[in-house]
């Protein structure tokens, strides 16, 4: 593409047409199962029709959790704390009553070893706990020590209440994971509210009740699919939520309103394709943990394993303060592409770059997919003043205060430009921007932390041997030029993408935990024989044996596999 050619291409972004989208939306509330949310999905597939796009109206089935109602209440003053319960929390209309105990390891840096952790956590036994941590995580580790519900300060002092979710299960549950859905009432309150609770709670014990009225079921929801053809039948997979906390302007209607205007736009330019493009806006991403982008993923999963190259995630572009950009990706992609691109429209480099961590709809790691993008928009000072994932760092995330105001054209203009640039260079370049070389470089360092860590018994001894013989056949193959062996490296490329970010096998979803690279191998960071019960010990070393077990064999196939069909040398 010359620069007169990408000059053009950019200046067809219309901001106007955008707007349509968002001041509609403006007027929704857009939780999935509802009305609203149902009026929006409409709204895409209107202006699909209407651009002549190709599009398919998919149907999914949901499990949801909608927060309605949370309260703590202090016995003893009878006062009421104003609280949100959590998408998920336990249905406890009537109350739960209790002791509260402050956990002052939730906002600590100090790392406890697993039996100082046992014996802290005992303590919680039929407690109702005051914690800075509202993970998922964190709720299914205090409920397994027995406590009966949790308090969850935020942690940064804006005068509003977050929206947020407890749900560890990646989409809907299944026979094998409907266990770990929790089973304690669990409510957000204020940063204010919170340190008052705590002054409260240093002068004496204080009793509460803590209540949740939690509506959650299934139901069904539109997935909106448009299709741009290519001349091959590979495709880029470009994806937004439309579903939302309350209006959700900059969480997520700029996502869909970018997505709608890069679709336009390159239904315009086909002869240019090299590959198709499938836009996808996802139901279920907010009450029910990611269900819609898991579903179809689920209904779609040999067509996604056979033809899908690249999917690009867009969560949250044009908000207000979020001037500086950050990558999230899987590693695979060559830097020195997505650097170009973004250069390209702003002049500037990105902030940084960084690995992709569960969240956000990036629910297709058990398929060969070799490239994974998310941009993600973030305040241009270092120290953030919120603690919110989303909105560009803006305290109104996740809550009724996501409102049309929060929305910075200017910078939603240049992130539909940066994304419109980046899904036409992946549709039209005749090979992918992989570059596996530095990737398995970087993965051998994740792997040697890891190794520096933990016990010496949780050896990695076999898992480096194979990344070395891995390295090797791709330095092989990466002196090749023809067409069959540039296939190979796109399908090592995906392969390598399931084994290092997901733990599962191909067809299951990994629990909802946050972490990034080899979350199989995660488990025993920290983790040292004389500091961790007998039990314990057993368990992690059994899983983390089974996880090299898996890694060191899929690796060995892959090899075998790539010599037959590229013509490898052996390694």
């Amino acid at each position: 593409m010359t620069e007169e050619e990408k000059s053009v291409l950019l200046s067809e972004v219309n901001l106007e047409e955008m707007d349509n989208l968002l001041k509609v939306f403006s007027h929704l509330n857009r939780l999935s199962g509802e009305q609203e949310a149902e009026q929006a999905a409409q709204f895409i597939l209107n202006k699909l029709d209407a651009y002549g796009i190709l599009y398919e109206k998919q149907r999914c089935d949901l499990y949801v959790s909608n927060p309605i109602f949370g309260e703590l209440s202090i016995i003893e003053s009878d006062e009421c704390i104003q609280a949100k319960t959590r998408s998920f929390s336990a249905h406890c209309p009537d109350g739960r009553k209790g002791t509260l105990l402050y956990d002052p390891y939730s906002k600590s840096k100090e790392t406890l070893t697993p039996m100082e952790e046992k014996k802290w956590y005992t303590s919680v036994k039929d407690k109702i706990v005051v914690s800075w941590n509202g993970y998922e995580d964190y709720v299914k580790k205090v409920e397994k020590y027995g406590a009966m519900g949790v308090v969850h300060i935020w942690p940064s002092s804006e005068p509003v209440i977050h929206e947020e979710t407890v749900g560890p299960i990646w989409g809907a549950p299944s026979l094998e994971t409907i266990h770990d859905l929790p089973v304690l009432p669990v409510i957000g309150i204020g940063h204010a509210e919170g340190l008052a609770l705590l002054e409260k709670m240093e002068q004496g014990m204080v009793s509460a009740r803590i209540k949740t009225r939690v509506e959650t079921k299934c139901v069904q929801a539109t997935l909106p699919i448009a299709h741009i053809p290519g001349r091959s039948t590979d495709y880029v997979l470009l994806s937004s939520h439309y579903d939302s906390w309350h209006e959700g302007m900059t969480d997520n209607a700029v996502g869909n309103a970018l997505c709608l205007e890069v679709a336009r736009i390159l239904s315009l330019h086909t002869q240019r394709l090299e590959r198709g493009l499938k836009v996808a806006w996802w139901p279920g991403h907010s009450n029910a943990r990611y269900g819609g982008s898991t579903w179809y993923c689920d209904h779609n999963w040999q067509d996604l394993q056979e033809h899908c190259v690249a999917h690009i995630n867009v969560d949250s572009p044009g908000s207000k303060g979020g001037d500086a950009l950050l990558v999230n990706r899987s590693g695979v992609e060559d830097v020195g592409f997505i650097d170009e691109v973004i250069r390209s429209v702003t002049g500037q480099s990105p902030k940084g770059y960084s690995y992709l961590k569960k969240g956000a709809d990036q629910s297709f790691w058990g398929v060969d997919i070799p490239v994974h993008i998310a941009l993600k928009n973030v305040p241009s000072a270092d120290i953030a003043r919120y603690h919110s994932p989303g909105s560009g760092g803006g305290w109104w995330w996740h809550t009724e205060e996501d409102t049309y105001d929060k929305v910075d054209h200017a910078l939603l203009l240049r992130d539909t430009q940066i994304h419109l640039l980046l899904v036409e260079r992946l549709l039209s370049l005749s090979c992918l921007p992989l570059e596996l070389n530095d990737h398995l470089k970087n993965m051998k360092q994740v792997i040697a932390a890891l190794d520096a860590s933990s016990d010496s018994d949780l050896s990695f001894q076999s898992v480096f041997s194979s990344l070395e013989a891995l390295t090797e056949a791709i330095k092989q193959l990466g002196s090749q030029k023809d067409d069959g062996d540039k296939a190979c490296l796109q399908q090592i490329g995906g392969h390598l993408n399931q084994l290092i970010y997901s733990y599962s096998d191909p067809y299951r979803f990994d629990i909802a935990y946050m972490s990034g690279p080899f979350p199989g191998f995660q488990v025993v960071k920290q983790i040292y024989r004389e500091t961790t019960p007998e039990t314990q010990y057993l368990f992690i070393k059994t899983f983390f044996v089974r996880q090299c077990n898996r890694w060191v064999n899929e690796v060995k196939r892959m090899i075998e596999q790539f010599k037959d069909d590229c013509e490898l040398k052996d390694a």
